[in-house]
């Protein structure tokens, strides 16, 4: 009976490691638009490879298969980028895909970048300061509200309100 010995067990993994072209990633989309192109490159490129949805897209709330090719069979850590319908970019850096049984990236609208070359209307600068306006605005209302409320009880409570005014 021949043995495997242990540098020949780790040779032969490797060689099954070297010999894969290519993995299997789950892209989710959460990002509440529809996701048009996805590149997932190693982190060690200074390019995106091809987009992987090759003319597909992924709607929102919903996840997609894709394969990665292995252009680096050294490489677990990568970097992704999607492409919503209006053109604007959601990244992620350095992500750890080394682990077969956790290959799942999800992408909500946290993953927004900043100085997106998008065409879209809904930038994160836009969304925030919308988002601010409106807290700013209830905030005021509500304070003026509270205000003359407290205004008007101590005046009663003064006795200084007629009941003419009440």
């Amino acid at each position: 009976m021949k043995r495997l010995t242990i540098g020949g067990m780790l040779f032969f993994v490797t060689a099954i490691l070297f010999a894969q072209e290519s993995f299997t990633v789950t892209f989710s989309n959460q990002t509440g638009y529809d996701i048009n192109e996805l590149y997932i490159s190693p982190s060690s490129s200074d390019d995106w490879q091809d987009d992987l949805l090759n003319g597909n897209s992924v709607r929102d709330g919903e996840s997609s298969e894709v394969q990665v090719p292995l252009s680096d069979p050294d490489a677990a850590i990568f970097d992704v980028l999607a492409v919503d319908i209006d053109g604007d970019r959601y990244t992620r850096y350095e992500v750890d895909l080394s682990d077969a049984a956790d290959r799942t990236i999800t992408f909500t609208f946290d993953d927004y970048s900043e100085g997106s070359d998008g065409g879209g209307s809904d930038s994160s600068d836009s969304y925030n300061q919308g988002y601010l306006d409106g807290y700013r605005e209830a905030w005021r209302e509500a304070y003026k509200e509270a205000y003359s409320e407290g205004y008007r009880s101590g005046l009663e409570d003064a006795g200084a309100l007629s009941e003419h005014n009440r």
